[in-house]
């Protein structure tokens, strides 16, 4: 760490701008300075309730009080006001902001910064970029959750540091998940802080070609109006995310449990196009790829690129002096074909031969002559 660290916030009640300010002190940041901008008459930009991502409390405290008690340099001052952010980012060493509220910040500003001006976005960039993020999440039938990213001149872009994503579970309303979505940011925020100490921040560009435009209220309510489809989709998804991870790790139980519910978790794949026997094998769990194939997974079924399982089950054991050959037993009594090719037209043998594993080949060759 080195610098100050400048916390845009508001210069009134505001329960965002409080937190993130008591969190990074509890996080162990306390070499802060707040630039809180005056409350402005937004009445005529007015918009319901059903448009914000979060279900903040009241917060009776105001910033700049609680900067007092803590010792916090704060300065009451315009967020676009760049002849003195430059000053008091230069008297303070400044090189790095957090948004804990903000409206938005010009690009002159966001230069002064040299690391960076973090924000906390209630949603998955692109996907939620701008105001009504919790109702394009809606909409599009993304996951919930809170894109951490530099930002940059565009509103809801710049580059992406992390994702936390919102777990739902059956019983949550719409208000539940909004007032979760404010709690995550916090805890976004301490992802950020861990990463900040330890200096491990990693970045990449966000691609957002164009930015969501302000919903109307039809639009709103429209969007609204599918929040039970939406949970039942993101539950679905959870569901089968947890299954998949069960058999990359091993978790017998949550995977017993989980084709117990829903026998068709068997043929379903993963973003790569992987079945969860291929996972298994990839990952060299026996014990899943076993109860996979007792409960009629099938052992020649492939990937996207026509990989069997077979082929996956080899990966991690080519070339090994002590390799365990029992998944390989397992898939070849259970009917995989050794001879099956991918869409190179290429069979297990071939990648064997190609690694000089002599061993595994010739005990291949043998076991399928039995």
């Amino acid at each position: 760490m080195s610098g100050h660290i400048a916390v845009f916030a508001y210069d009134f009640p505001h329960q965002k701008s409080c937190d993130f300010i008591k969190d990074l002190f509890s996080y162990g940041i306390k070499n802060l300075v707040v630039f809180a901008a005056p409350k402005k008459d937004l009445s005529h930009l007015s918009r319901p309730k059903t448009s914000q991502s979060t279900s903040q409390p009241f917060c009776p405290l105001e910033t700049r009080e609680l900067c007092t008690n803590l010792g916090v340099p704060y300065y009451r001052i315009e967020h676009d006001d760049f002849s003195q952010l430059k000053m008091l980012a230069s008297k303070h060493l400044i090189d790095l902001a957090i948004i804990a509220g903000a409206r938005i910040i010009p690009a002159n500003v966001i230069s002064l910064f040299s690391k960076g001006i973090v924000n906390f976005h209630p949603g998955k960039i692109p996907e939620t970029s701008g105001l009504d993020a919790f109702a394009y999440t809606l909409k599009k039938n993304v996951p919930a959750g809170i894109t951490t990213h530099f930002i940059d001149h565009r509103v809801d872009a710049g580059d992406f540091i992390r994702f936390n994503q919102l777990i739902v579970h059956e019983k949550d309303t719409e208000n539940s998940i909004q007032e979760k979505i404010y709690q995550l940011q916090r805890k976004a925020l301490q992802d950020f802080c861990g990463d900040y100490i330890s200096s491990k921040i990693s970045s990449h560009p966000i691609i957002r070609p164009t930015k969501n435009l302000p919903m109307s209220q039809t639009e709103r309510d429209l969007a609204f109006s599918q929040f039970e489809k939406w949970k039942a989709k993101q539950l679905k998804d959870q569901t089968q995310a947890a299954f998949f991870y069960g058999c990359e790790v091993g978790d017998l139980d949550l995977v017993s449990n989980q084709i117990i519910f829903d026998p068709s978790l068997i043929t379903l794949t993963n973003e790569k196009g992987w079945t969860s026997l291929i996972i298994a094998c990839f990952n060299q769990q026996f014990k899943i790829a076993k109860l996979l194939l007792d409960n009629g997974a099938d052992p020649n079924r492939c990937g996207a690129n026509g990989t069997t399982p077979l082929m996956y089950a080899k990966t991690k054991i080519l070339n090994q002096e002590s390799a365990n050959l029992s998944l390989i037993k397992l898939l070849l009594d259970a009917g995989a074909d050794s001879t099956r090719t991918d869409c190179h037209g290429k069979n297990i043998f071939f990648y064997i031969e190609k690694a000089g594993d002599k061993k595994l080949e010739n005990f291949i060759k043998k076991y399928i002559k039995k």
